[in-house]
């Protein structure tokens, strides 16, 4: 293997025989003690083929961050990473006297219509999207290396780049870049938000920054946004995170994705208040145990809250204050409802805005069911239980009345509803109780359909048609009331 040059500090990669590519940090590079010739010593990223700390014999060639995360290898064994344009040649050039034609059988034949597709991938600079995964960029191309103007995506994913500068460096050879992909490469950290401030501008239009599992912190993401100003979505999932205050450098993001970081609650997130046109957040699997907004957000619209160990109300009444929200996920199974009710009911009930709840769209239908429900099953609460309720039971009364006292009645309730099939129209009464499947076989059999290819729908006077979709509901779920219209579709 021809020897490239190797830096201490720089990523390095090593072929062992029968073994995947193994990468690391480059720590020490130099004799070794009773050993002949020069060694590498390796802080490996798979700490499992590390062998002691940096310290051999009593002597410390380095120091690693792990107890038993290195090992010395042979400085032949081991390569340094490459400059951007060797690795878009290596995989986008295309051999010539190999792709042109084919063998089949005995007779050579040409490919048709795949010159100008070979053309295309030899002429590197008019790819409009590089995708370098897994390749082994360290580096910026040579000086002399024309722009990549036509390109506005670039994906770098695992890699083997360490240094910020690289990355500006690289990015300004791509004057048009619009999307960035740097997830998994191992980048430094900086202590200051300022660091960068005498590296060059980066002038490409960078508005998607993927930095999922780069090993960054707060401060170097700060400093990194002050770089590239045109950024609206920031992805930093997977770095040890606890807090997410990028002030003044974050005042256009638009998207924040921090799933898997060990935020423990919405207090740590832009308590500046800077970010105020955040629309889209993802705290996913993060440790967020608790809600505290204090107006934060006015824009946010959608909220991804998986994973997270919160079940106490009190967090979706903060929730609640965000006046733009629509679309929510959360672990619902956290939480306790009371008095009969559904968790997904009681959610709906308390959170005005929201019209997506965990996949599953909230219609209107399932809205006034919701709230008249929360209204009547938790007014009848014990105080301590109502206690986190009150806000929302007095809001939800003011719309729909006051609520209905439940009283013990003898025998089943039953309502008379109009069954309407292409004009055709039936009434038949039903238990309240019925749930919707049942409801379809009934109607099924009174016009003499097949039950599975019915579709019921509710209408009501001045309203929409709302479809009975979820079919393990009973009727008092959708709010139906006696003389109601339910529609057929088969």
């Amino acid at each position: 293997m021809a020897e490239t040059t190797l830096e201490v500090g720089n990523r390095i990669f090593v072929n062992f025989a029968g073994e995947p590519e193994q990468r690391g940090f480059l720590r020490y590079l130099g004799p070794v003690d009773g050993q002949k010739g020069t060694w590498c010593g390796i802080e490996w990223d798979d700490v499992t083929r590390g062998k002691h700390n940096g310290t051999v014999n009593g002597r410390d060639y380095f120091r690693t961050r792990e107890p038993k995360a290195g090992s010395f290898v042979k400085r032949e064994l081991v390569s340094g990473g490459k400059n951007l344009f060797s690795q878009i040649e290596e995989r986008y050039a295309v051999d010539e006297d190999n792709e042109e034609n084919e063998f089949m059988g005995s007779r050579m034949v040409e490919k048709v219509g795949m010159q100008k597709v070979h053309q295309k991938q030899r002429d590197i600079f008019r790819l409009k999207m590089i995708v370098l995964d897994g390749m082994r960029v360290a580096k910026p191309p040579p000086l002399s290396t024309p722009l990549f103007s036509c390109c506005s995506e670039l994906n770098l994913h695992n890699n083997l780049l360490h240094r910020w500068k690289d990355v500006f460096d690289i990015v300004n050879c791509f004057p048009n870049l619009r999307e960035l992909i740097l997830r998994q490469n191992a980048m430094e950290n900086v202590d200051r938000v300022d660091a960068f401030a005498d590296y060059p501008d980066v002038k490409a239009p960078v508005f998607h920054l993927v930095l999922n599992y780069c090993g960054v912190s707060e401060t170097t993401i700060t400093a990194v946004l002050s770089k590239f100003p045109a950024v609206t979505d920031l992805y930093a999932s997977g770095n040890c995170l606890t807090s997410f205050n990028p002030g003044d450098c974050g005042k256009n993001l638009r998207l924040v994705d921090l799933e898997h970081n060990p935020i423990t609650s919405f207090a740590s997130i832009d308590s500046a208040n800077a970010i105020t046109g955040l629309e889209s957040l993802s705290l996913m699997n993060c440790r967020v145990s608790e809600v505290a907004l204090s107006g934060r957000f006015p824009n946010l619209k959608t909220l991804y809250l998986k994973g997270n160990p919160l079940h106490e109300w009190s967090s979706i009444n903060a929730l609640s204050s965000l006046k733009s929200l629509s679309t929510l996920f959360i672990s619902s199974a956290n939480f306790t409802a009371e008095n009969g009710m559904d968790v997904r009911e009681v959610l709906i009930a308390k959170l005005p805005t929201i019209t997506m709840l965990n996949r599953g769209d909230v219609s209107v239908v399932e809205r006034r069911s919701a709230e008249m429900r929360f209204v009547n099953r938790y007014s009848q609460l014990a105080e301590a239980l109502k206690a986190p309720h009150e806000a929302d039971l007095k809001r939800l009364i003011a719309i729909h009345g006051e609520p209905i006292k439940e009283t013990v009645k003898k025998g089943i309730s039953v309502i008379r509803v109009k069954l309407i099939y292409e004009g055709k129209l039936v009434e038949r009464p039903v238990p309240a109780s019925i749930t919707v499947a049942k409801l379809q076989e009934i109607a099924a059999r009174v016009f003499s359909l097949d039950p599975s290819g019915v579709t019921l729908f509710v209408e009501k006077e001045g309203r929409t048609p709302d479809e009975l979709s979820i079919l393990a509901r009973q009727l008092s779920f959708y709010s139906i009331e006696a003389g109601d219209t339910i529609r057929i579709d088969a």
